[in-house]
């Protein structure tokens, strides 16, 4: 009876190793391709990133200060606190 027991315990056992094997394994597959698409993405713009932040900045200050509306004045704002 104490054998059983034990067998259906370590089955379980392994049943789970096995699962946390697979969401590790998928994590960093995840990990691994997204390092591969998106590094490409960031290292693009990487010398106009600048330039963008600033025009942004700028236009949001510009926003906020002709707004005569509340919803530009809240364009202006979620340009300026992203």
């Amino acid at each position: 009876m104490i054998m059983i027991f034990l067998i259906i315990r370590v089955s379980h056992s392994l049943i789970n190793l096995i699962s946390i094997k697979e969401v590790l394994w998928t994590l960093s597959l995840g990990a691994m391709l997204s390092g591969l698409l998106f590094g490409r993405l960031f290292t693009w713009p990487q010398d106009r990133i600048l330039v963008v932040v600033f025009t942004s900045l700028a236009s949001a200050m510009v926003l906020i200060a002709v707004a005569n509306v509340i919803w530009l004045t809240i364009i202006g704002v979620h340009l300026f606190f992203p």
